[in-house]
């Protein structure tokens, strides 16, 4: 599911919420749609992908939106950010386990989304992946060790 937030309001964007507007009329750079016999005219000015904020403007006003998919609210609350302009020094665990396998060794230069640490919990195995461009500065875990939610696992540079 896909959300807009705006001044600290979540709104989840869903297939209900989109069907109650009517296209009255595209024109081009522009859109007008009716909700209960109100017009809105509808327009994308900027469109960020590194950080997914969209700014439109909606009857002269403009608006700014930041777009997060319902993984990214995920990933957050682990403490890992999708943002890779943001800068992240660590890796926790996100929830406890056992570490299973460590798929990188200091020195290592990686990509956003490389795998780092296979962590198994409630008989799952999951995949800790680089939550950025980055290079393994040091592992502080060994495999086969047990964890808990927010134990240190791995340092970047």
């Amino acid at each position: 599911m896909l959300k807009a937030i705006q001044n600290n309001t979540t709104t989840p964007i869903t297939s209900a919420l989109l069907s109650s507007y009517f296209v009255v009329e595209n024109k081009g750079d522009s859109l007008i749609v009716e909700k209960n016999g109100v017009k809105y005219t509808c327009r994308l000015l900027y469109h960020n992908i590194d950080n997914n904020t969209v700014v439109v403007k909606v009857n002269g006003q403009q608006l700014t939106f930041t777009l997060k998919k319902e993984v990214d609210f995920i990933l957050e609350s682990f403490g890992i950010s999708g943002n890779s302009s943001q800068s992240i020094n660590e890796l926790k665990a996100p929830m406890p386990g056992v570490v299973l396998d460590i798929k990188v060794a200091v020195g290592d230069v990686l990509k956003k989304g490389d795998p780092l640490i296979i962590l198994e919990a409630m008989k799952m195995e999951n995949v800790l992946s680089a939550p950025l461009d980055c290079i393994i500065s040091s592992i502080e875990v060994k495999k086969k060790e047990t964890v808990e939610k927010n134990t240190l696992l791995i340092k970047f540079e």
